[in-house]
């Protein structure tokens, strides 16, 4: 049987060469010569921080609990940052201790405010600098209840938005708010501003009529941006009382010229808050 014979051998060498590691190891002081060869364990990569700003253009941020409208969060760009390189589908809300993700329940590109500098809780009231910004929008009731917001009024609590860039890197950048409760009149009355409803005469190519509503006496812009987040036409930016108004888009840019066909976003704004609504063009 000479396999069996030569495979004993082989196993004795094997056994006698481990036995001899073993000795030496103790010998000079270490255990690590008679190990097998482990792998590597592969390395996580560290988020790349980018600069988060809860409700842009408002200093300081809050979320009021009993709201039942969304929340604008933006990752802001800058000249060393290219907005274009995150994926806006990877990107959820999370909050330090909650296993809990809330995905936005919408996302445009548009200019709404500018990189925050300084600590973690640090804000400013610039509303843009003239480079395309990512906005999510959250829902205020989904918040509340997955970060257990419902009975901290008065606190100061830290929100993360995480996600990747299209290349797979992974991101994350975090900013505060502070929790305010209050009575409300109605369900949707507040320091908020947002949509009503939308219309048009004709459903591809407008004219189209947008109703908002705003509960308190400030600056309101209404404008229309196109997929890459530049202005299109700009329908209001003057300050209004409360009250419920109508603006009525035509199609047309701010040159008076025909929109191509697509998928445009209008915006309507104050100090306090943003809605957006989606409009397709067609022809």
């Amino acid at each position: 049987m000479p396999d069996l014979n030569r495979m004993s051998i082989t196993r004795s060498l094997e056994s006698f060469g481990l036995a001899i590691c073993f000795l030496l190891a103790v010998l000079l002081g270490g255990s690590a010569c008679c190990a097998r060869e482990q792998p590597d364990h592969e390395e996580v990569a560290l988020p790349i921080p980018v600069s988060v700003d809860i409700r842009p253009g408002l200093c300081p941020n809050h979320l009021r609990i009993e709201s039942p409208l969304t929340i604008p969060i933006a990752i802001a760009a800058s000249l060393d940052f290219e907005i274009e390189r995150v994926d806006p589908l990877s990107v959820r809300l999370t909050r330090h201790g909650f296993p809990e993700e809330l995905e936005p329940a919408k996302w445009a590109y548009a200019d709404v405010g500018a990189p925050v500098v300084g600590g973690l809780c640090a804000c400013h009231k610039l509303r843009g600098d003239g480079i395309d910004d990512l906005e999510f929008h959250f829902s205020i009731e989904d918040i509340v209840r997955l970060f257990d917001l419902g009975d901290r009024p008065g606190e100061v609590i830290e929100l993360s938005l995480s996600g990747r860039l299209v290349t797979g890197e992974p991101i994350e950048g975090s900013d505060c708010i502070i929790v305010l409760s209050g009575v409300f009149e109605d369900e949707r009355t507040g320091d908020e501003i947002y949509m009503l409803t939308r219309q048009a005469e004709d459903p591809e190519c407008g004219p189209f009529k947008l109703a908002y509503n705003c509960t308190v006496s400030d600056r309101v812009t209404f404008a229309i941006y196109d997929l890459k987040g530049r202005m299109v036409a700009l329908l209001n930016d003057m300050d209004m009382s409360p009250g419920i108004y109508t603006a009525t888009w035509d199609g047309l840019t701010r040159d008076k010229e025909r929109a191509p066909a697509g998928i445009y976003f209008a915006r309507v704004s104050n100090s306090f808050a943003s809605d957006i609504t989606k409009i397709t063009l067609t022809r």
